[in-house]
């Protein structure tokens, strides 16, 4: 009796483990290389709907930084997402499939239809310019699709301040702390755009998938805070996906 119990208590946690989870991919790059903050850093988490995370991965270096999270399988459909960064620049990507999804879950989505589906590749490269008192933020190549229905997938750049003192904790992009912020998403055959209003132009639709492809995309965010938050300033690109 005790083993059919256990049995069925596992097949049960199997299906709702299955059933359940999360994705996204990111990178963070920093001014410069700290003793105790990398310069680069890689983020990747991957999982299905609605609600729980099957995989959450982060690389930090200030030489490459990669990472990884996937495929995860759901009950319809997969989840991938991984991330690389470096000197280089930044690529990030991930796909989803049914009930795969990257990204926070939206709460009171409805549940993805099993043919929703959607993906990204996107490669940047960041510049500090000291002479201009800016930052270059380079989209070299942009990949963005989607389903028309629930499905969504974006692209959001942050410039932020990153703590001034050392420290273990994690510093996020905060209203309070955030220099620039701009995006990208695709949902429903639209497309809605913050500080992107010319890289609307290589949006299409043909009724069934909306794509966003851009090459050799720079926008140059002007920087006048002082010399120590110059010091501070950090970029993140950051690829999400899902459905709700």
């Amino acid at each position: 009796m005790r083993r059919c119990f256990l049995a069925a208590l596992g097949a049960a946690c199997f299906f709702v483990a299955a059933f359940e989870a999360t994705a996204d991919s990111s990178c963070d790059t920093r001014n410069r290389c700290r003793w105790w903050r990398a310069e680069f850093v890689a983020k990747a988490s991957a999982g299905c709907w609605p609600l729980s995370t099957l995989c959450s991965s982060r690389s930090s270096s200030c030489g490459v930084a990669v990472t990884s999270c996937g495929p995860k399988t759901c009950i319809h459909g997969q989840s991938n997402a991984w991330a690389r960064n470096s000197s280089a620049g930044c690529q990030t990507g991930g796909y989803r499939s049914g009930w795969g999804r990257y990204g926070e879950p939206v709460p009171g989505a409805e549940e993805p239809d099993v043919a929703s589906k959607g993906d990204h590749e996107v490669e940047s490269r960041v510049e500090f310019d000291e002479v201009s008192r800016s930052v270059l933020v380079h989209l070299d190549r942009v990949y963005m699709s989607a389903t028309v229905d629930s499905s969504f997938s974006r692209l959001d750049v942050f410039l932020y301040l990153d703590s001034a003192e050392p420290t273990d904790e994690e510093i996020e992009p905060t209203p309070s702390n955030t220099v620039w912020h701009g995006f990208l998403m695709s949902q429903g055959g639209e497309l809605t755009q913050q500080g992107f209003e010319e890289e609307a132009r290589g949006f299409t639709s043909d009724g069934r998938i909306t794509t966003l492809e851009l090459e050799g995309v720079t926008k140059a965010i002007a920087f006048e805070g002082s010399d120590e938050d110059w010091e501070r300033l950090t970029v993140r690109v950051f690829t999400d996906g899902g459905a709700g």
